[in-house]
């Protein structure tokens, strides 16, 4: 299983993908739905969880939220349109493997939320 070689396109996606999260992290407006609704949402806290995973501190990333160690893997797919492999078959495996991983960790997340609001 050898990884693709990059296009262009990936490479200017990325750069694009990189800016967009510069300008929300310099705006900042807040989560819309606790502000709407006043409670948590499985996503809250993925933004604090991805700022402590960039610094690596990883433990601290898990405690925002446990849905922070998807986001790499997601804007993997993003950028590389879901095939980071020449073999489909490998891409397709690696996708359900990332649906599964994420549909485990957003329910650890509803768990939490559930039995240990804070």
């Amino acid at each position: 299983m050898k990884p693709r070689k990059w296009t262009k396109d990936e490479y200017i996606t990325l750069l694009l993908l990189a800016a967009a999260v510069i300008l929300i992290y310099a705006w900042h407006p807040g989560c819309f739905w606790q502000k709407t609704f006043g409670k948590e949402c499985v996503g809250c806290g993925i933004s604090r969880g991805c700022a402590a995973l960039a610094k690596l501190h990883f433990a601290r990333a898990w405690r925002y939220n446990p849905l922070t160690f998807s986001v790499p893997f997601w804007a993997a797919v993003l950028v590389t349109l879901g095939r980071p492999f020449e073999n489909r078959r490998a891409n397709r495996i690696f996708r359900i493997l990332l649906l599964a991983a994420t549909a485990v960790l957003a329910g650890f997340r509803v768990y939490m939320m559930i039995f240990f609001p804070r």
